[in-house]
């Protein structure tokens, strides 16, 4: 059975059997989600507003750290606050082919646990991979509906339905939940799974909570389970399963199961370098590389047309309410880079969506063209069965024109960040630097980014969560 195999494999997870490559590939996730953590924690009203929540649900208990501010409560709440963290501001973490940003629920689940049961580094980052391996694998496994809709265009967002599972899996790892009850905790997860694309629609702060939602449900889960709570054992292939609950085509139980212990899909993760929806990264590659070349300037472009696979409504809007509105729409991302010259958590501001030069060149230069080919061939790339499983491509084609008549037209598949053209150690670590330095001081950035690399060694996790806030909060 599918769910009692991931199961299996997940609570057998150890720091011992994992390669040296999956171990790094984890640290620098866990790198990541603190960065954008604590950037969103105290430079967004909603990272400030989860947190004062999560803070006063605690009660005065004290186990589990809120990033950011220093303040404890419960560890479900802490994963809830920290995971909204994480996914707070378009910057996080993705995984090519699930489509998914697994380090923004992981991460927080895995922490808050750990805190509680005092584990160590090697718990934290065994439980960083287990997570890693189990949400990218339900959500491939899944199908469109039975009216053949994506999930997405359904209203159903597969980060919320199904980041409970891997938050699950990383809870489960520290609290040693044998593979029994990991399965159950997978069972209490899928009985709480709930989130739709509504948010992304009107640009509500709740788009921002489903990766808390997912963490704080995998955490629940986990520690029910530990306790002996009773859930369904096969919650991923029982008669009533999570994808027919969803009212979806039949499942491919194969893909559940893909290559556990030989294709680690924690290595499959990509980090973003710039701070919105990834379908338009590719495109900004593109532009800025040419104005590095030629060196135009935004009052030189008489038309810039990107063709983009997957756009939705969502993706094409004009009108930019709210600054989540604006990270997903692609001519507001695309007029900010040709502008700006970059794509910036400082470009994406309530001052920014009433500048009227920028908002002018959105609608009026700036031209979004779905590309039918370039969604077909990433239809073909997640339709692919597990033997030939490839890292989903995010496309973009560029064809810039001048006003003096030259025309410059070019195509990316992979943008900066993705595993297929990753990062540097250098970028890595000037991403990381600029967001946690708008909280914290260089020195204190510094040692948390050591920490981390060094995580092997930490005997109690307590040790990086009390670095993660300013001295003065406490």
């Amino acid at each position: 059975m599918s769910t009692r195999a991931l199961a299996e494999f997940a609570a057998a997870i150890c720091f011992e059997s994992l390669p040296s490559e999956v171990i790094a590939k984890a640290k620098t996730s866990i790198r990541d989600f603190l960065a954008v953590a604590l950037y969103v924690s105290r430079n967004t009203p909603w990272g400030k507003t989860v947190a004062t929540f999560a803070i006063k649900q605690g009660f005065g208990a004290s186990p589990a750290t809120v990033i950011g501010f220093g303040k404890k409560t419960v560890p479900a709440r802490a994963a809830l606050a920290n995971g909204t963290f994480g996914l707070g501001f378009e910057f996080e973490d993705f995984h090519p082919w699930a489509g998914m940003h697994p380090g923004s629920f992981v991460v927080p689940a895995a922490l808050a646990t750990a805190e509680v049961e005092k584990a160590g580094g090697k718990a934290l980052i065994s439980a960083v991979v287990a997570g890693h391996e189990v949400a990218p694998r339900v959500r491939m496994a899944s199908n469109k509906t039975r009216e053949g809709e994506g999930l997405m265009v359904r209203g159903i967002y597969p980060q919320a339905i199904f980041g409970g599972f891997g938050a699950a899996a990383a809870a489960g790892v520290i609290l040693g939940l044998d593979a029994e009850r990991m399965a159950i905790a997978f069972g209490l997860a899928g009985e709480q799974a709930g989130g739709t694309m509504q948010s992304h629609k009107e640009g509500a702060w709740s788009r921002r909570i489903h990766s808390g939602h997912a963490a704080e449900r995998g955490v629940s889960a986990a520690f029910l389970a530990a306790e002996g709570f009773l859930g369904p054992k096969q919650i991923f292939d029982g008669e009533q399963n999570i994808y027919k609950a969803l009212a979806l085509r039949a499942h491919d139980p194969a893909k559940l199961s893909y290559a556990l212990g030989k294709h680690w899909a924690m290595m499959d993760i990509g980090y973003k370098s710039y701070s919105c929806a990834i379908g338009f990264h590719s495109a900004i590659d593109i532009l800025l590389e040419l104005k590095r070349e030629i060196g135009f300037r935004a009052e030189d472009v008489e038309k810039v047309t990107v063709y983009k696979p997957g756009t939705t409504p969502i993706h094409l809007r004009t009108d930019f309410p709210t600054i989540i509105a604006a990270q997903y729409s692609a001519p507001f991302c695309i007029a900010t880079v040709i502008l700006k010259g970059r794509v910036t958590p400082n470009d994406f501001t309530t001052d920014a969506l009433r500048d009227e030069e920028l908002t002018r060149f959105a609608r009026e230069v700036v031209e979004i063209v779905p590309d039918a080919a370039m969604e077909l061939q990433r239809e073909e790339e997640r339709e692919a069965s597990p033997d030939t499983l490839v890292l989903q491509k995010n496309p973009g084609r560029v064809i810039l024109r001048l006003r003096d008549g030259r025309v410059f037209e070019r195509r990316r598949d992979y943008p900066t960040g993705h595993p297929m053209q990753p990062m540097t150690d250098a970028q890595l670590l000037d991403k990381f630097m600029g967001l946690a330095t708008t909280v914290l001081a260089y020195s204190r950035a510094q040692e948390i980014w050591r920490v981390c690399g060094d995580l092997e060694r930490v005997e109690d996790c307590s040790t990086l969560m009390d670095l993660l806030y300013p001295p003065d909060t406490q």
